[in-house]
C-alpha cells in the first residue's frame, strides 16, 4: 500500500473525498442566514483535546492525526452515506454545541449589562425567545 508522504505518519490515505460537492473552507456567510458560533466553556474544539466522545467511543489516533479540513471532508463523506433520519438525529445532538443561551452561561452582571442596551420592545422579544 503506497503512503502519501504529506499524510501524518501511520495514517492510511483517505483519498479525495467528493471535493466537487463539498469545500472544507469557509465561504462568505449568507446575509439571510448566519449561525452564531456561540461561546462554550468546553475545550473539546481546542487542538490536541480530541479525547473520548460523550458516548464512550474513542476516535482512532490515525484519524485524529489528519488535519481538521481532512477530518471535516471525511465526516461529510461519512454523513452523506447515512439516511436522512439518522442525519437529523445527529443534528439534534450537535445543536447544543452550536447554540448557547447567554442567560444560562454568562454571569447575571454581564447579562444585565447587555440587556440594559436593549429597548423595551426588543427586551420583551428576547425574553420570549429565551429558554431560560
Amino acid at each position: 500500500m503506497d503512503h502519501d508522504p504529506t499524510d501524518p505518519a501511520g495514517a492510511p490515505p483517505l483519498g479525495k473525498l467528493q471535493s466537487d460537492k463539498y469545500k472544507g473552507g469557509l465561504g462568505a456567510p449568507s446575509n439571510s442566514f448566519r449561525l452564531d458560533e456561540g461561546y462554550s466553556d468546553e475545550t473539546k474544539s481546542e487542538a490536541g483535546n480530541d479525547g473520548p466522545l460523550g458516548n464512550g467511543f474513542t476516535l482512532p489516533p490515525w484519524l485524529l492525526s489528519h488535519t481538521e479540513p481532512v477530518r471535516a471532508d471525511l465526516a461529510f463523506a461519512l454523513l452523506s452515506t447515512l439516511r436522512t433520519s439518522t442525519i437529523a438525529n445527529i443534528v439534534e445532538r450537535l445543536t447544543p454545541l452550536l447554540h448557547m443561551d447567554p442567560v444560562q452561561k454568562l454571569p447575571p452582571e454581564i447579562t444585565a449589562e447587555i440587556f440594559s442596551y436593549l429597548d423595551p420592545t426588543t427586551l420583551l422579544t428576547a425574553s420570549l425567545a429565551s429558554r431560560a
